[in-house]
């Protein structure tokens, strides 16, 4: 599951939890996360990164000396220039991204 929550204040404990969903990015995510505590022993930030026109989901790392990386944790599979659970430098995801059609409805 994973929930949706809005600032009331300014504390973290004034936070208030709005919307709680179950879905299987959930694990995805989890198992992103188990993977960078396996595979990177430097010390980053690490961000949820939500591509909404590709329905992607990944973790976005920042390193101390500015290196950003993108590790995959959910994508479709018609983006075939797109792997899950590879860790690209920022540039190369970027550059992946611009090889493929971003994700669009179902036509009339």
């Amino acid at each position: 599951m994973f929930g949706r929550s809005t600032p009331l204040g300014p504390d973290a404990e004034s936070w208030q939890l709005r919307e709680l969903f179950v879905s299987p990015i959930s694990e995805k995510i989890d198992r992103a996360i188990s993977w960078v505590d396996e595979n990177v022993s430097e010390d980053c930030v690490v961000r949820l990164l939500i591509v909404p026109a590709y329905h992607i989901h990944a973790l976005w790392l920042k390193f101390e000396d500015g290196e950003g990386r993108v590790l995959v944790a959910d994508s479709p599979e018609q983006l075939t220039g797109i792997d899950v659970m590879r860790l690209y430098a920022s540039y190369e995801f970027l550059e992946a991204l611009t090889q493929e059609q971003h994700i669009s409805g179902i036509a009339r």
